[in-house]
């Protein structure tokens, strides 16, 4: 039996499900989170959803991936699960034409660390 949660409280920022505020790079990857768990054993997981594709969104002055900015689309419909640990950079997440583009949030705080 887990518990299920929608916001999830970090130091740096808050890991969500909500729509439009739940995408995160997990394990080098563009990712929706789905849901927020925390089991029996006192763990935090979180349920995520990978887009299948990611290519540049722009190559011209420099690669757009350089930049952390890149294209997204097709969600693989396979749900997984892994610690709130492995959910690291919040990433903003914007409709363009039938895909979406990704990019890093930077935020004050963080600017420090750029």
């Amino acid at each position: 039996m887990c518990e299920q949660y929608c916001h999830y409280f970090r130091t740096d920022t808050v890991v969500s499900c909500s729509e439009g505020n739940n995408c995160f790079e997990i394990f080098g990857t563009a990712a929706l989170i789905r849901n927020i768990l925390l089991t029996h054993c006192g763990n935090i997981c979180v349920v995520y959803e990978c887009f299948e594709a990611s290519e540049s969104f722009f190559t011209y002055l420099l690669v757009s991936t350089s930049l952390g900015i890149c294209q997204v689309s097709k969600l693989q419909g396979q749900l997984c699960v892994t610690n709130i640990d492995d959910v690291k950079q919040k990433l903003v997440i914007l409709p363009f034409r039938n895909d979406f583009v990704v990019m890093p949030l930077y935020t004050a705080a963080g600017a420090n660390q750029l």
